[in-house]
């Protein structure tokens, strides 16, 4: 990496204009930590996802969405209906 090169300013720069304005961040860039290989999911012509890599992205924004950042779309365990039986 280029001395003073920051990666993840990008990120922080985005963040904080979104939270400033009111919108919710979501940020999977950490979830990329967990995937071997991660360059598989993008076309090496033009850097864009494939197939794979909108899978990937898709299930990051799903665990990350449902896990609490909107509140609406919070993933919670229900129990079945009950059907008055004793």
């Amino acid at each position: 990496m280029a001395a003073g090169y920051d990666p993840f300013k990008l990120d922080r720069e985005l963040r904080t204009a979104f939270t400033r304005n009111g919108a919710t961040y979501i940020d999977v860039l950490p979830d990329y930590e967990t995937v071997p290989n991660p360059e598989q999911g993008y076309f090496p012509v033009d850097g864009h996802p494939n197939e794979e890599g909108d899978a990937v992205i898709a299930s990051f924004l799903a665990k990350e969405l449902t896990g609490g950042a909107i509140p609406a779309l919070r993933a919670t365990s229900q129990e079945a209906p009950s059907r008055g039986e004793p």
